[in-house]
């Protein structure tokens, strides 16, 4: 094997996310590293995946799991580049069997999750814009007619009063089937109506 290994694919340089905008690693990287940052990638993010199993196997809460996934993340995959080209390694190295595809799916997932809710209004209404995803905040009319049941909702979920007083307008409120969010019925943060489930920002 020689000194550099190729990933041949999409070019991480000329790239189709912004610069800091969380992806779905629809474009994977090409280019040429070299076989120690190749290993040096793939152990960082590997050790991120783990400990994301390793609290849920410990019966961490959400709120203290999410402090420790962005630390770990922030500290081992805190650049873009490192963290397309981390991905698609494991990708690859887990793909041989069922069980490790499960398990690199399942921790990935929670770990965009976790990432995920750390985005502002502002950034989660960009990265739905950019990757053309079937969502959009409701109308005002609609957000209007609805709003006491929203204020419900958050009040249930003991949201901040600062937060319920900023909850304004329909630009805060996607509304989706709600068989998409399985999760979030369940943990009833959501309003559901109609079969659909009105998401909070």
């Amino acid at each position: 094997i020689g000194q550099e290994t190729q990933i041949t694919m999409t070019s991480v340089i000329q790239r189709s996310v912004p610069e800091g905008l969380l992806t779905l690693y629809q474009a994977v990287p090409t280019g040429e590293i070299d076989l120690e940052q190749f290993e040096t990638l793939a152990v960082d993010r590997l050790q991120v995946l783990r400990k994301i199993d390793d609290l849920k196997s410990r019966g961490r809460r959400d709120d203290e799991m999410e402090e420790q996934i962005q630390l770990a993340h922030r500290a081992k995959l805190n650049e873009d580049k490192k963290d397309i080209i981390s991905h698609t390694i494991l990708r690859l190295a887990y793909c041989r069997t069922d069980e490790l595809r499960g398990w690199f799916t399942q921790q990935e997932s929670d770990l965009f999750k976790f990432r995920l809710k750390t985005l502002s209004s502002t950034e989660l209404l960009k990265f739905v814009a950019h990757h053309n995803l079937p969502y959009k905040p409701i109308p005002n009319d609609e957000f209007q007619s609805l709003k006491a049941d929203f204020i419900e909702v958050l009040q249930s979920q003991w949201a901040k009063k600062q937060a319920i007083v900023q909850f304004t307008s329909g630009e805060e409120v996607f509304k989706v089937p709600f068989e998409q969010v399985p999760d979030l019925v369940a943990q009833r943060k959501v309003l559901v109506k109609g079969g659909f489930a009105y998401v909070f920002l």
